[in-house]
């Protein structure tokens, strides 16, 4: 992205690519975005690199992650326990991630 291009980005609404040669992209999400997130041939670019999200929370998390090509700025194996619903900002490695049902 060009000076020229660059906006403000709403980090609440959009995910962001942050490559592993310091580049910035947005990227779109949809409802299928996570379920397909390894087999959308526009998604492969997330495999480097780091996804900045902020994902909202109301309700424990039915499954836990861990990343263990990279360190993700929440922790590297964990899931989510919610008292109270809010957000949480992630920065996470994608290669090699896995998630599995508690």
């Amino acid at each position: 992205m060009t000076p020229a291009e660059a906006r403000p980005l709403d980090v609440s609404a959009t995910y962001i690519h942050l490559t592993d040669d310091a580049a910035v992209h947005p990227v779109p999400v949809d409802d299928r975005f996570w379920a397909e997130l390894t087999t959308r041939p526009e998604l492969a670019a997330l495999a480097s690199g780091r996804l900045l999200c902020v994902l909202p929370y109301a309700h424990n998390w039915t499954s836990w992650e861990r990343h263990p090509e990279g360190d993700e700025v929440v922790r590297i194996g964990h899931t989510a326990r919610v008292v109270t619903p809010g957000a949480a900002l992630h920065i996470t490695r994608g290669a090699g991630s896995e998630h599995r049902p508690l």
